[in-house]
């Protein structure tokens, strides 16, 4: 069998798009874990696209270019929860925000955030466990989408009644 080509690490391993390989120094029999020191700190080589190196590959992907992307922390606290859950998002610039909570069928249960602008900082939302009529919903796990400056974010919370 072929080796992969470097698309092929780049579909398997961060996402789509322009990607570089990086290798790590083999560690050998007499290699620093062997010792049970810690490894030294050695700057990594980036190999040109198109050529496969010896040793273990990770691949990187490169930003797309774009609207500034949603912060990578959309949090519940508790999560389990029970009655309710504290979500919280930083938005790092001012803008429109839609924050809604599905059931795993995908289908809407409550619109927490319709669409309405938000300032930039840190925000927190309460869902208490109802749906959009204020009747309780059952146990069982629940998608929270997150939309804002040009990204989207999906989380998962679990209610236990």
């Amino acid at each position: 069998m072929p080796p992969p080509t470097p698309s092929r690490w780049a579909r398997n391993g961060v996402g789509y798009g322009a990607s570089a390989q990086i290798t790590a120094p083999p560690l050998g029999p007499g290699g620093a874990a062997a010792r049970g020191a810690a490894p030294e700190e050695t700057e990594d080589e980036l190999v040109p696209e198109g050529q496969i190196p010896d040793g273990p590959v990770v691949s990187v992907a490169k930003p797309a270019a774009g609207p500034a992307p949603v912060e990578r922390a959309l949090t519940a606290a508790p999560n389990p929860f029970n009655p309710e859950t504290v979500l919280s998002f930083p938005l790092p610039e001012a803008g429109v925000v839609r924050l809604a909570v599905y059931n795993l069928a995908v289908q809407p249960v409550r619109v927490l955030a319709a669409g309405e602008p938000w300032p930039a900082g840190v925000h927190t939302v309460t869902w208490d466990g109802r749906d959009t009529s204020g009747r309780p919903v059952a146990s069982g796990l629940y998608l929270v989408r997150l939309e804002a400056g040009g990204s989207v974010r999906v989380g998962k919370i679990a209610l236990l009644r």
